[in-house]
């Protein structure tokens, strides 16, 4: 799962894989399906009551809640936002934050992971 807020949508994107079985002429597969679910942003870094309502019953929204907490905490939207630097190719710029769901703490990555130049 991978939790990122997007600058230019000023939303929080929250995207994972999930196990689904398919049927195709009588034999059974299992293929990852991706979902994701994006909750919008106000200005002052809360997230919008319609999304918060929309999405409170679903089991990812706690993490999004966290994460937009997590970045107030650093006053990201207020004034300039701190910028930091990729964790996997060091480049500053194009960076947005993520969510390390593992350690719970917050992370800079590229934007476009495929333009990373040290890509997993």
């Amino acid at each position: 799962m991978t939790l990122l807020y997007n600058p230019q949508r000023n939303r929080i994107v929250c995207r994972w894989t999930e196990p689904v079985k398919f049927v195709m002429d009588k034999k059974e597969g299992v293929i990852d399906k991706v979902r994701t679910i994006n909750v919008s942003v106000n200005k002052d870094g809360k997230l919008k009551s319609r999304d918060k309502k929309r999405h409170s019953e679903h089991p990812m929204f706690s993490y999004v809640s966290l994460f937009s907490d997590e970045l107030r905490k650093i006053n990201f939207f207020t004034g300039e936002r701190p910028k930091g630097a990729c964790e996997h190719c060091g480049a500053a710029t194009g960076v947005v934050p993520h969510f390390d769901m593992l350690l719970k703490e917050l992370t800079w990555r590229c934007a476009d992971p495929g333009e990373c130049s040290n890509n997993e």
